[in-house]
């Protein structure tokens, strides 16, 4: 009894752990899709290499980051099918995860515009040019453009 207590406690743990490092991972990749004037980096250097045209090209992208997204959900509602069918936890229990999931990832969308609308005031303010920061690596990229 107390062993399967035990692998209940493990298996929410685990799925809490997932649900963060998920939503640490998206926050991260937050775009501002109302800036189509510039492009991320490998997009550009797609764009420019080939002549090819930037709004198809980021159509492109963005097509396979929602693929991708897809994907990835649907391994988690196979892994939390699995662990209702497994009685590590109940179907409420799937289903409440997953609303708090669709929540955090909401609330960091939000919150990830928010910060790149105060980072290029800011920077406008105190006559940074925000193009300094792209060599601080992808997060700079992402939440500086």
């Amino acid at each position: 009894m107390r062993e399967q207590m035990n692998t209940k406690k493990l298996a929410i743990t685990t799925l809490v752990l997932a649900l963060l490092v998920s939503v640490m991972v998206f926050g991260i990749k937050v775009v501002n899709a109302n800036d189509d004037s510039t492009y991320p980096p490998l997009v550009q250097k797609l764009i420019d290499r080939f002549n090819l045209n930037g709004d198809e090209v980021k159509q492109v992208f963005d097509e396979h980051r929602q693929q991708r997204q897809q994907q990835m959900r649907a391994g988690l509602e196979e892994r939390l099918d699995q662990a209702v069918s497994d009685g590590k936890i109940t179907q409420e229990q799937k289903e409440a995860f997953l609303a708090k999931k669709e929540e955090l990832m909401a609330e960091c969308g939000e919150a990830g515009k928010q910060h790149q609308q105060e980072m290029r005031t800011w920077a406008e303010e105190n006559g940074i040019d925000m193009e300094l920061f792209h060599s601080f690596g992808n997060r700079g990229r992402k939440f500086f453009k």
